[in-house]
């Protein structure tokens, strides 16, 4: 979501430290930046990685009709590259059915140990 809203400043301050005073929004505007809403999601699931690149294993945090991230920890930060062609195997969180889907990665994020991966759903 982007939020949005029109608000004035009120006042400045410089010292002790920067500080910006605005008067309260009357509304707040929202917008959707996705297609599809986010399932927001725990549960276990497997990347399988290009060929003998061997496979994660981590956890779907969110779905949708359009894609998923996946997150899982690791030492070393796993060489995964954006528009990078994938196989994720999962347990649908609604249905239960056992899934396995050909997905493109769309963004890699590592914090410390954690990397997380978002992909969507090749068609």
């Amino acid at each position: 979501e982007c939020l949005g809203f029109k608000s004035f400043i009120h006042a400045r301050l410089k010292v002790p430290d920067h500080l910006l005073f605005l008067t309260f929004p009357p509304d707040v505007q929202i917008h959707e930046l996705r297609n599809e809403k986010r399932l927001l999601v725990t549960q276990r699931a497997t990347l399988q990685l290009a060929t003998n690149r061997g496979q994660l294993v981590g956890t779907l945090t969110d779905y949708s009709a359009g894609g998923c991230r996946f997150e899982f920890v690791a030492a070393e930060k796993a060489a995964l590259h954006k528009d990078e062609k994938l196989e994720i195997a999962f347990t649908h969180p609604e249905s239960g059915a056992q899934m396995t889907k050909h997905v493109v990665v769309r963004s890699v994020r590592h914090i410390n140990d954690l990397t997380s991966v978002g992909m969507a759903f090749a068609k």
